[in-house]
């Protein structure tokens, strides 16, 4: 049946774009968050400590 092959698609599609955006996501976002204060702004706010 077309249809159902159809519905099948465009929920693996869907699924597929959720876990790459979240992928996308966590890769770029830095533990910690970034500072707001003038010296350091815009820099990672653990950037200077070491694990």
């Amino acid at each position: 049946d077309g249809g159902k092959y159809k519905d099948r698609v465009n929920t693996l599609l869907l699924v597929a774009t959720l876990v790459a955006t979240m992928t996308f996501t966590a890769g770029f976002t830095l533990p910690g968050g970034y500072n707001g204060s003038v010296p350091n702004l815009g820099m990672a706010t653990l950037a200077k400590k070491t694990a």
